[in-house]
């Protein structure tokens, strides 16, 4: 098993060379230099192997620290990244930090020395002051390639609208390797994948591998109605079935385009049997790449 985490990894960090990493949004005021902090050089300036929070701060104002409950100038959390370390960790907009790791923070300055003496995986204690009251809360960094590509998480559940074809949620299929395949109908890219998915079908008919397309109308979705991404996928007469997304603020499929870091499509995503993500990446996917880390996970179940 270790061997075959081992070559995963080794593909993985191949198909990273052309990943564009996710732009930070929110906050205002100064950012904070330093890992994990967000600030200094651009997102894609910064080793994405250092330790990564995916929090904003900028020094409280008077007003912004008596609100918190805390002393002016301590690193007040202006912006969150979806999906983030801190975003899990509890942490919210407004957030004063007065002490992390046992120190105490009077500017955001302070945070820097902490984080960078820290290592992925590592786990930051803050001390929050919110609405006049004390809240710990434990982040645990981690690396921003790592993160993106979402190696080793359990794969969120799509929740769908509706399904064209059989319904497939992920708990349903746990026992076999999952191949998610987020598309847009009216994008050149993603109809000619379609292509490649198909010829997959025909490839692993048999065993123990399941493919999901996910529709996602990242751009122009008036163009792409449930009806009109239903004919789409019956008039190309799909061999796998598709959950229909959409993107709108306040969905349940919004969530999931943030839970799995969609910046573009098509993307495909690899999930294990366990129901854990082994393979991601952004834009034109590695067929290579793909087939890959799909031929080993099966030789890892074949070894069980």
């Amino acid at each position: 098993m270790e061997k075959l985490q081992r070559a995963l990894l080794g593909i993985f960090l191949v198909s990273l060379a052309g990943l564009i990493l996710l732009q930070l949004f929110g906050g205002g005021g100064p950012p904070v230099p330093g890992p994990g902090a967000e600030g200094g050089p651009s997102p894609a300036g910064r080793d994405p192997d250092r330790p990564w929070a995916g929090f904003r701060v900028q020094p409280a104002s008077a007003e912004q620290a008596a609100t918190a409950g805390a002393e002016a100038g301590v690193p007040l959390v202006t912006g969150l990244e979806a999906g983030s370390p801190a975003e899990r960790a509890g942490l919210r907009p407004g957030d004063a930090i007065v002490r992390a790791n046992g120190t105490e923070l009077r500017s955001p300055d302070a945070l820097s020395p902490i984080l960078g003496a820290a290592q992925p995986g590592a786990v930051l204690q803050l001390v929050l002051r919110r609405g006049g009251q004390s809240v710990d809360a434990a982040v645990t960094l981690r690396s921003k390639r790592e993160w993106e590509l979402m190696l080793g998480e359990p794969a969120p559940e799509l929740a769908p609208t509706g399904w064209v074809g059989e319904e497939s949620p992920l708990a349903k299929l746990r026992g076999q390797v999952v191949v998610l395949f987020f598309f847009q109908m009216i994008e050149k890219p993603s109809q000619d994948f379609h292509n490649q998915v198909e010829f997959w079908f025909d490839r692993y008919k048999g065993k123990a591998v399941r493919f999901v397309g996910a529709h996602l109308p990242l751009t122009h979705p008036e163009k792409q109605s449930g009806e009109a991404v239903r004919a789409f996928v019956q008039e190309r007469q799909f061999s796998y079935p598709v959950a229909l997304l959409s993107p709108a603020e306040g969905t349940g499929q919004a969530r999931v385009a943030l839970d799995y870091r969609l910046t573009g499509t098509p993307t495909i995503v690899v999930v294990d049997a366990e129901g854990v993500v082994r393979y991601k990446t952004k834009g034109r996917p590695s067929i290579v790449d793909a087939e890959k880390a799909i031929d080993l996970l099966l030789a890892g179940m074949a070894e069980k």
